[in-house]
């Protein structure tokens, strides 16, 4: 029962990490220089990668704006993903130990847990803030941009 649990926990620890690691990866490419070449340059991918284009829809003074939101964002989503970066090590070591210590693992995930927590929360307060600076008719076109509907095909986002 207990190699079920701490299997099951490592699952769930991994897919966090991958997804923190991967989003962060996507967020710095896409908002720093554009999409990564393996994505389509316009329109395609994850949230990060499409905003690029959305930016796109707007005039340059409100562009500027809202690249200084995400680029303020983007410096806690890059701590947030630093920290959970920093937890591999100590995965690894309470795995690897000669004792699994199955709660200094379950405290960890608490851990990793707050932190995609904070992210989501500022994924949250990022499009608060950009709806926000954005004038009625410009929000809409930029949203319109950012929707998963917007990725050059039809039918629902694929699964990520």
């Amino acid at each position: 029962m207990n190699n079920k649990i701490s299997l099951s926990a490592w699952l769930a620890i991994g897919s966090g990490f991958l997804n923190a690691f991967l989003l962060g990866i996507i967020f710095a490419h896409g908002a720093l220089h554009g999409p990564p070449p393996f994505m389509p340059p316009v329109g395609g991918g994850p949230p990060f990668m499409r905003m690029e284009a959305a930016l796109q829809k707007i005039p340059m003074a409100d562009r500027e704006k809202v690249q200084a939101i995400i680029d303020q964002k983007q410096a806690v989503m890059q701590a947030n993903v630093g920290k959970m970066t920093e937890a591999f090590p100590e995965i690894d070591a309470i795995l690897t130990a000669p004792k699994f210590d199955e709660s200094k693992l379950q405290s960890l995930h608490k851990q990793i847990e707050d932190y995609d927590h904070a992210m989501k929360g500022n994924m949250l307060e990022l499009m608060i803030d950009i709806a926000k600076a954005l004038p009625d008719q410009e929000r809409i076109e930029f949203f319109k941009e950012m929707s998963p509907e917007n990725m050059g095909h039809h039918g629902p986002m694929p699964p990520m």
